[in-house]
């Protein structure tokens, strides 16, 4: 049946409103979209900095007043940093200068050290060699003293006499070299020596006090005690033999006391028979004091100080009276000079004994007595 002409002009009315309304549409959501791609965007620079046209593009980042450049600033810039540039190179060889100065010296030093060590063991060794040389003087004059006794009146006056022109020819001969010598236009320059004790010594006749130096440490040395202390435990096993058979068995075995203030004293006897009096005499034949550690006593360090053990036992003896008495191993001669000057400071006589290496204190009757300073 066939429309009639009012609905078919309703009908294209509707489909025009259609269309506008989807391109109204359309328009709204491309507006939006510009809108947020805009607010996306970076800001445009406001403005740009002006460079001379002479100027390197580098130069940029120097501006001036104009935000341009001065080339005649740019050169002066260019040296400064040339003239630090030559400082910073100079400090740099001043350094590498001073390096090698240094390294010259450190050297040097050394040298020094090992020098210094040289000498000061030379001079350990001469001062041992010259305390022997003094007992060794000691006792040839001992000798030459017994000789002289031995001799007349006459002879006696006649060995003297003897001596004394031996010496004065000594003298005289000494005197002509000293002459014979061209004299010096100038004075020779002074030389500083140290001054010990005359060498001279004189044998020990009084009270002995006896310490120890080993390994650098001072130690007293409790012989009288030990040598007591064997006699009054030896008494009662000489009373318990009451022959001299048994006596005499007694003689040549070892014996042991202590220990005391570290040291053992190890001996041996003598048995002799006296058949004009008719008695049996016991003597000392050998003995030895044994420590029974090898660091004893204080270092020289320590016993300086006023309530060290050393000091202690020292205030035990008169000066006047006991002569020190210093028994020295062959690692401690140099602890041995400053323990004799320490004494001698405090007006202690000193004697000294030097022992060979690895023997320990030792004595007997026939043995020499301690020479003094």
């Amino acid at each position: 049946m066939p429309r009639k002409p009012e609905e078919i002009e309703a009908v294209g009315q509707d489909s025009f409103l259609d269309v506008i309304t989807n391109v109204v549409g359309i328009m709204i959501i491309l507006v939006v979209i510009t809108g947020i791609r805009a607010g996306k965007a970076p800001p445009a620079a406001e403005s740009t900095a002006v460079v001379h046209p002479s100027v390197p593009p580098a130069a940029a980042k120097y501006p001036t007043a104009n935000n341009v450049v001065d080339p005649t600033e740019l050169e002066k810039l260019r040296s400064k940093q040339a003239a630090a540039r030559r400082e910073l190179e100079a400090l740099n060889a001043e350094l590498r200068t001073a390096g090698r100065n240094n390294r010259a010296l450190e050297e040097e030093v050394q040298k020094l050290d090992q020098t210094t060590a040289q000498l000061k063991q030379q001079f350990e060794i001469t001062l041992a060699r010259r305390s022997q040389f003094t007992s060794l003087l000691a006792e040839g004059e001992l000798k030459l003293q017994s000789e002289r006794a031995r001799l007349s009146a006459e002879e006696q006056r006649d060995f003297d006499l003897q001596r004394q022109l031996a010496a004065a020819r000594s003298e005289v001969a000494a005197a002509t070299a000293a002459l014979s010598q061209p004299v010096p236009t100038a004075a020779p320059p002074a030389v500083e020596i140290a001054a010990y004790a005359t060498p001279l010594a004189k044998v020990v006749d009084g009270e002995e006090a006896h310490f120890q130096i080993k390994n650098g440490r001072i130690a007293y040395v409790p012989m009288d005690e030990l040598i007591e202390l064997a006699k009054k435990e030896l008494k009662p096993q000489i009373d318990r033999a009451n022959s001299i058979t048994l006596l005499q068995e007694l003689t040549g075995e070892e014996f042991r006391c202590g220990p005391r203030r570290g040291f053992e004293l190890r001996y041996s006897l003598d048995i002799l028979l006296d058949r004009e009096q008719s008695r049996v005499k016991v003597a000392l034949r050998r003995f030895e004091l044994v420590p029974d550690q090898e660091n004893l006593g204080e270092t020289l360090e320590e016993a300086r100080l006023p309530n060290s053990q050393f000091q202690r036992d020292i205030r035990e003896f008169s000066p006047r009276n006991v002569t020190i008495t210093l028994w020295t191993h062959p690692d401690s001669f140099a602890a041995y000079r400053a323990a004799q000057t320490l004494l001698q400071n405090q007006g202690y006589a000193t004697a000294g004994r030097f022992l060979p290496p690895g023997t320990y204190i030792a004595g007997s009757p026939n043995g020499k007595k301690s020479l003094t300073q």
